[in-house]
C-alpha cells in the first residue's frame, strides 16, 4: 500500500476581523457557551503576562480555523456534542500536537473557545468591541438606561449576552445597520439553541425605545447589571 503525506496548511488568523469572521464561522459548527466565573478568574491569573496570552491565542486560532475547516455541522448529533465538550488541552494534543497548556486554558472547552479569547484579548490590551463603529456608540439617555435596568430582570442574561456580544462583533463593524432603527428588531432574529430570540418569551422584556445607535452601551450596561447579581 502506498503511503501519501499531507501537508495542512493553517489559517493563521493574524487580525482582530479575521478573528471575528472565525468566530462567526466557528459558532455556525460549535455553538459558544460562556466561561464560568471560576474560569474567568484562573484565566486570568494564568494569562496575567504578554507571552502567556501571546501563546494560548496562537493555539486558539489554529483550534478555530481546524474546527471550521472540517466537513460537519452542529446539530449531528453525539458527534456535535462530544466535540463541544472536548477539552482544549486535549483538542491541542492529538490534533496540533501541542502539549504543555496551562491548567486553565488546557481546561476550556471548545464550546467556550470565544469566552477565551475575550480573555486573551483582555491580557494583551485589545477590547472585545474595539473594532464596533461609531455608528453604534450613543450614549444612553436617562429614560433608556433605567428602561433596561427595570427590564434585566426578565432576560435569560447568561444566555444573551453571549449573544449580544456576538452581535455587536460581527454585525456592527461596518456602518450598514440603520442606527435610528430598532435594536430589538435586529437582535429578535439572532438564533438561541436553534430558536429565534423573538420567539422566546423573556426577549419580549427588552425595551422597543432602544435604537441600534445605542447597541454598545447597552451591552455594556446589561453586562455591568450581570456583574452586580
Amino acid at each position: 500500500m502506498r503511503t501519501v503525506d499531507v501537508e495542512l496548511r493553517l489559517m493563521a488568523f493574524s487580525s482582530e476581523g479575521h478573528l471575528r469572521g472565525g468566530f462567526a464561522a466557528l459558532r455556525a459548527k460549535v455553538p459558544q457557551a460562556p466561561l464560568a466565573p471560576d474560569q474567568l478568574a484562573a484565566l486570568r491569573r494564568e494569562l496575567r503576562t504578554p507571552a502567556a496570552a501571546a501563546a494560548a491565542r496562537e493555539i486558539v486560532e489554529c483550534t478555530t480555523s481546524l474546527l471550521t475547516a472540517v466537513n460537519w455541522q452542529r446539530g449531528q448529533g453525539a458527534k456535535s456534542a462530544a466535540i463541544a465538550e472536548m477539552t482544549l488541552g486535549d483538542y491541542a494534543k492529538t490534533y496540533l500536537l501541542q502539549d504543555g497548556l496551562g491548567a486553565a486554558v488546557a481546561g476550556v472547552r471548545l464550546e467556550q473557545l470565544e469566552g477565551l479569547h475575550g480573555v486573551i484579548g483582555e491580557a494583551l490590551g485589545v477590547g472585545p468591541f474595539a473594532r464596533v463603529h461609531a455608528s453604534y456608540r450613543a450614549e444612553l439617555t436617562p429614560e433608556l438606561r433605567a428602561a433596561l435596568e427595570a427590564a434585566a430582570p426578565g432576560l435569560e442574561m447568561d444566555a444573551f449576552l453571549p449573544l449580544f456580544a456576538a452581535f455587536l462583533k460581527d454585525q456592527l463593524v461596518e456602518a450598514h445597520t440603520n442606527p435610528d432603527g430598532s435594536l430589538k428588531a435586529s437582535l429578535e432574529w439572532l438564533e438561541l439553541r436553534e430558536v429565534w430570540l423573538q420567539d422566546w418569551p423573556w426577549f419580549a422584556a427588552f425595551p422597543d425605545a432602544v435604537q441600534v445607535r445605542h447597541a454598545l452601551a447597552a451591552y455594556d450596561a446589561l453586562a455591568a447589571l450581570q456583574e452586580a447579581v
